[in-house]
């Protein structure tokens, strides 16, 4: 299983919580699926919704699937998430 971390290695900057569970979920469903863990820095920029948005936007071939986890309560988050 090959993944491919596009943005700061979630394993380096220990973030990996709900992400990592959906990593594996998809990579025990579908063990031969090409799978990106695309990490935003949400301290950055206008948000990580839209930071995540114009990211994907702006790759060649982005991935077909996206699962987003926030880590966190919807509630934590301004509404406008």
């Amino acid at each position: 299983m090959d993944v491919v971390v596009d943005g700061p290695n979630p394993i380096d900057e220990m973030q990996v919580g709900e992400g990592a569970l959906d990593v594996q979920t998809i990579t025990t469903l579908a063990p031969d699926a090409q799978t990106s863990w695309i990490a935003i820095d949400g301290s950055v920029g206008q948000g990580f919704v839209l930071e995540y948005a114009a990211k994907v936007n702006g790759m060649e071939g982005p991935p077909l699937v996206h699962s987003i986890s926030w880590g966190a309560p919807e509630s934590a988050f301004p509404k406008q998430y």
